[in-house]
């Protein structure tokens, strides 16, 4: 008889049909089941008589408990199952034979180049442990835990592991073998090998050598799950979630009057979760305050005008009040100012998990992908001085842009490159694609009923004093004749970062903002950063800072950006009439220059000019 327990677990095949037992039925039959579910009562005696004629080739038989758990085929690998196969061939028509005779081993051998030994020892893995018996290098054992045969080596080996190695110090591997090995020499024993040591360092677990080594944070953003919960389960529609989050770019900016390095700016980012199309943008050199995530709302809500504004091929399509915005826990975020907007828009603020940057996925992926397909291109980029041991050259130097040709190239970008780039997380689509999909669902984005009032609430707002002179505001007075009854008042007012030339005073009395402008609002119309400029300008002469000296300065500034651009046209002139050899120091005279237009100040007879919605004296 051939030495077969017929017992649950072993799978045989009969005229090519597979059957697995399943249980006993009895002393002297089991049950089976084939492939179609079917179940099937078989004599052990008939199975024995089918074995032995050929008929029934048995796939494995079940080892016992004391061999372990058996893996699924599936856990054994591809190279392996490959060699088992072969295996198998070779000893097929043996397999099902009770007594293997030397004759038909030989032959076996010979037909497959193989020693007979080889043979034998096949076919004796195949009939204890089935297929996987065939499997080279399969251990049917848990995986053995790193350890050395010496047992004081052991000791020594984990205690300066632990001790030294697995530690927030982090020593090299080599350092690490150098103390083993110097240890192990005072303690008189032999020690390790320097490969044993680094594959028993290998062999530990890479989680725990990252968080000790490296530290929690890094453990995390390698080893913790982090499903993508936003945009397939969460965002329904566009503008139904939207992240915004901070960044230095990578890139120098330039001032636009000596075109000398100034630093790199912040930009403030807004993306719709469900189609990943671009919402918002913010440039500036400011620290990321209340007053640029003001300003970041107020481009994301509002229709861009990019085609009018920048000669774009396309417009660009995302606007719109979202529903939720995704932020971390930085201080702008948890201002006042932010948190009665977002109330007004009926828009919900949803906070990340303090330290967990990877809950903002979605942002910080786009930050990273507009630092390799845009920024690190730009001249002026500071992508080289990450490694400042190899840097060839600096890029202040070599910076070109303002930051008002910053914004345009940013907007030219998010307009007619980005959203018609084809995005893995959305099947391969465009954001544009996703975004007029989502819009078809959701309907158009919704926008603020009253403009007006909404521009006027995105302004920061702030207390100040009135005085006999007006209302002083970063060294600008602003003055109307309507608050003169005021004097000596604290009055409530807000400030356009946009445009310095005027403010709005909160009346009690009346309910209503009021414009005022300052002593000559045509030649203070200019942003709170060029201001800060003029400003850095007039400190570096030591020249009193005053509103006359800070217009007297922007006009300069202005002077000079028009006598580069006459100069450079004259140039172009004498270029064309003479050649080559044109004179470089061609220039305007001074009396051919334009001087700078004056509007009326206080003392001429001068009325505010009436705002729409607003009062007026």
């Amino acid at each position: 008889m051939i030495p077969v327990t017929w017992q649950p677990g072993l799978t045989f095949f009969l005229y090519e049909i597979r059957y697995v037992i399943l249980a006993k039925n009895s002393e002297t039959s089991v049950l089976t089941q084939s492939p179609d579910g079917h179940h099937k009562v078989f004599q052990i005696r008939v199975l024995a008589e089918w074995l032995e004629k050929g008929d029934l080739v048995i796939e494995y038989e079940p080892v016992s408990d004391k061999g372990g758990k058996r893996p699924p085929l599936a856990a054994l690998p591809e190279e392996g199952k490959k060699v088992a196969r072969n295996r198998l061939r070779m000893i097929r028509s043996l397999c099902n034979l009770g007594a293997l005779s030397t004759k038909m081993a030989e032959a076996a051998a010979r037909a497959h180049n193989v020693s007979l030994r080889t043979i034998y020892r096949h076919r004796r893995a195949f009939r204890q442990k089935g297929f996987r018996g065939l499997v080279p290098g399969w251990k049917y054992s848990q995986t053995r835990e790193p350890s050395f045969r010496n047992k004081a080596v052991q000791v020594i080996v984990d205690e300066f592991v632990t001790a030294d190695f697995l530690t927030d110090t982090a020593p090299s591997i080599s350092t690490a073998f150098q103390k083993v090995e110097a240890k192990c020499l005072v303690e008189g024993v032999r020690p390790p090998s320097r490969s044993a040591f680094f594959r028993y360092v290998d062999r530990l677990p890479k989680p725990v050598k990252t968080q000790t080594r490296e530290g929690q944070q890094a453990h995390d953003n390698r080893y913790l799950a982090t499903p993508n919960l936003f945009t397939k389960k969460t965002a329904k529609f566009p503008l139904y979630l939207v992240l915004i989050d901070h960044t230095v770019l990578d890139v120098e900016i330039v001032d636009e009057e000596n075109r000398v390095a100034i630093g790199r700016p912040w930009l403030t980012l807004g993306f719709d979760a469900f189609s990943r199309m671009p919402w918002c943008m913010y440039l500036s050199f400011d620290h990321p305050s209340a007053v640029s995530l003001m300003m970041a709302f107020r481009h994301g809500v509002l229709l861009k005008n990019a085609v009018a504004r920048y000669s774009t091929k396309y417009e660009w399509q995302a606007f719109g009040i979202p529903k939720t915005v995704i932020v971390d826990n930085g201080k702008e975020f948890h201002s006042n100012h932010f948190a009665d907007l977002c109330a007004l828009l009926h828009t919900t603020i949803v906070y990340r998990p303090r330290y967990t940057p990877r809950y903002g996925g979605l942002i910080e992926r786009a930050f990273g992908s507009l630092d390799m397909r845009l920024i690190h291109s730009l001249v002026g980029n500071t992508k080289t001085m990450k490694d400042v041991r190899h840097k060839s050259h600096n890029p202040k130097d070599r910076a070109r842009l303002t930051i008002g040709e910053l914004h345009e190239i940013l907007t030219v970008y998010f307009t007619d490159i980005y959203p018609h780039l084809r995005h893995r997380g959305l099947e391969n689509r465009t954001p544009i694609q996703r975004w007029n999909e989502g819009l078809d669902l959701s309907g158009f984005p919704v926008s603020p009923s009253n403009v007006a009032e909404f521009l006027l609430e995105l302004l920061p707002t702030d207390t100040r004093t009135m005085s006999r002179q007006g209302i002083s505001y970063d060294n600008i007075l602003y003055y109307h004749p309507g608050l003169a009854q005021f004097v000596r008042q604290e009055l409530t007012i807000k400030w356009d970062p946009w445009d310095l030339s005027h403010l709005y005073v909160w009346l009690d009395k009346s309910q209503q903002w009021v414009e005022t402008f300052c002593h000559e609002p045509d030649r203070m119309k200019m942003t709170s950063m060029e201001y800060r400029i003029v400003k850095a300008l007039l400190t570096a002469n030591d020249e009193p800072i005053d509103e006359q000296s800070v217009r007297n300065g922007w006009s300069r500034i202005q002077s000079l950006q028009l006598q580069a651009g006459q100069k450079k046209a004259l140039f172009s002139q004498k270029k064309k009439r003479h050649g080559a050899s044109a004179d470089l120091n061609i220039g305007p005279r001074s009396s051919q220059l334009p001087r700078p237009s004056h509007s009326q100040g206080w003392d001429d007879d001068w009325d505010a000019p009436a705002v729409a919605g607003l009062p007026t004296f």
